[in-house]
């Protein structure tokens, strides 16, 4: 009777592993079939590069600001740090909690740079499909225990638990996918299995993770000058959500003793003026507050002196971005200013580098306030 008992039990073992192979199979290939191919986002050539790094002390992090703006490769050669940024076009503040957060934790960095904008506080649009894909990125050629890892600290956090991406995370193809219509389906099977996603070069314009732009802003242009971040974003205030984001990785920062530095990269002042003079310093002074209470520090580079950065006008791609000129001049300049903060000079002197709000006023609305 036992005999009979354990080969029952054994059965039941088996047709059970069998039935987990079929589901893991059929998932991996509904995946291949409808999920469209995404192997050259730039979250997963930012993920590849970080994966190549050696040993790192700083890590830069942010939207299209970030990716723009900080040139590892020339301010290393100013400090002497060993840095990576880690920025991805479009990255909202819980991608750059989770990119910060897996620097600290694989690499134990020492500072944290994190680029935003005015509207970068407001509350998030996000997709849960962004969230996730910025993840399965981030998870792109990991171990399997990494992998599954990665995945189920994601879906057991408190505000995913009892969301359906707790269920789907692992089955991407059920949020993500191509339309159902057989055509689709082939067209979409066909492609990857020529490559013809592939693109060449992709990866190895990341570098360091930083992407340069060969343009510059045309001034006179008048479709490109009233493309401003005003006009494109809105100018609401700092929300509950943004600034709750915000708290968030301070706690991570200070818990691991990880130097958080949040950073305005520079823009046109055209731009800056465009939210209004009044909304952009007031949303900037609570920024400021917000964050020297909790410990980080915070320097919007638009005001920056000419002695620190000086902003010129062929240093830019359009109203948000760096060109690749801007880039390696504001590197350079953030490497000098970077290394007063690691050198530990007081937040008073640093702050001496940058007009107040009055000053700059009477410096640059003069120039755009018509």
């Amino acid at each position: 009777m036992q005999t009979f008992r354990n080969k029952k039990i054994f059965k039941i073992i088996i047709w059970f592993v069998v039935f987990v192979v079929i589901v893991i199979a059929l998932n991996e290939f509904m995946c291949f079939a409808l999920e469209p191919d995404d192997r050259n986002s730039e979250s997963r050539a930012m993920w590849k590069n970080y994966r190549e790094q050696g040993e790192l002390d700083t890590v830069y992090a942010g939207s299209s600001f970030c990716l723009v703006s900080f040139d590892p490769d020339v301010i290393d050669a100013e400090v002497g740090t060993k840095s990576y940024n880690m920025g991805t076009y479009g990255q909202p503040l819980p991608q750059s909690y989770i990119a910060i957060k897996t620097a600290i934790k694989e690499h134990h960095i020492t500072t944290a740079v994190l680029a935003i904008g005015y509207y970068a506080l407001r509350d998030s649009d996000e997709s849960t499909n962004a969230e996730v894909a910025f993840l399965h990125a981030q998870a792109e050629g990991q171990p399997l225990n990494k992998k599954i890892g990665i995945g189920l600290e994601y879906i057991t956090q408190p505000d995913n638990i009892t969301r359906g991406v707790s269920l789907n995370y692992f089955s991407p193809w059920i949020y993500n996918h191509v339309n159902y219509s057989p055509s689709e389906v082939v067209n979409n099977i066909g492609n990857k299995l020529r490559g013809e996603y592939e693109k060449e070069g992709w990866e190895d314009s990341f570098r360091k993770g930083c992407v340069t732009e060969n343009r510059t802003l045309d001034y006179t242009d008048k479709e490109q000058t009233e493309r401003t971040s005003k006009a494109m974003y809105g100018n609401e205030p700092a929300s509950e959500y943004g600034l709750d984001q915000l708290d968030r990785l301070c706690k991570l920062c200070k818990k691991n003793g990880c130097r958080l530095i949040i950073i305005n990269t520079p823009r046109p002042a055209y731009d800056v003026i465009s939210y209004g003079i009044d909304e952009y310093f007031d949303q900037m002074k609570t920024l400021n507050s917000f964050l020297t209470e909790r410990g980080a520090s915070y320097y919007d580079f638009n005001l920056a002196k000419p002695e620190l950065f000086e902003s010129h006008i062929d240093y830019y791609a359009s109203s948000e971005h760096l060109n690749t000129k801007g880039t390696e001049a504001f590197s350079k300049s953030f490497g000098y200013f970077i290394k007063k903060i690691l050198s530990g000079e007081s937040n008073e002197k640093l702050e001496r580098e940058f007009f107040s709000p009055d000053e700059y006023i009477e410096r640059e609305y003069k120039k755009y306030g018509d």
